[in-house]
């Protein structure tokens, strides 16, 4: 009698907790709104842990292009990622194309462990990175000064390659269907 009793409470708390278990909830899948590429990080100042510049460490540039599925359309950033210790409400940047300026229309402050700062680049701006003859120099403003970075030859060609891919990829995004 015992056995059977056991055997019973033994049943109902299984069937209890598979009942309440999280993993057989059912969660819908969101819509796919948008594709994002993001290229790798270029490090236009020197830092203590200059040779682990990664993607989100601070002083480090990155590419991102995003292709939004609902409308078409394709769009380009420049990220910067801020030093820890800057801590003045940042502005915007811009960039120094063959001895103009191209200012940079800020899209969002992300405050994070990090700072990151975006940027949208224009088609004129992918245009003049492009065709440029000289390296880039790169312009980071705060409430209280500017700071410029130069970028080496190596750099600028590494930043422009990986514009370039980001943007054969965004490109080559085809519309995909959702289906509702």
């Amino acid at each position: 009698m015992s056995k059977n009793l056991f055997l019973q409470i033994l049943f109902c708390g299984s069937l209890f907790f598979l009942y309440n278990c999280n993993s057989l909830q059912v969660i819908p899948e969101p819509n796919l709104d948008q594709v994002t590429v993001k290229s790798e990080t270029v490090c236009p100042e020197f830092t203590w842990y200059w040779p682990f510049c990664t993607k989100g460490k601070a002083k480090s540039l990155m590419i991102k292009g995003v292709y939004n599925n609902s409308t078409g359309e394709k769009k380009y950033f420049l990220d910067y990622h801020l030093d820890m210790l800057d801590t003045d409400l940042p502005v915007g940047l811009s960039l120094n194309l063959d001895g103009t300026y191209y200012n940079l229309k800020k899209v969002s402050t992300d405050y994070t462990d990090i700072v990151k700062l975006e940027s949208e680049l224009t088609p004129e701006v992918i245009s003049k990175m492009n065709s440029a003859k000289s390296s880039y120099t790169f312009s980071y403003s705060n409430r209280k000064d500017t700071l410029n970075f130069a970028l080496s030859s190596g750099d600028t060609r590494d930043l422009r390659n990986q514009l370039n891919e980001v943007i054969k990829k965004i490109t080559a995004q085809e519309k995909l269907r959702i289906v509702k």
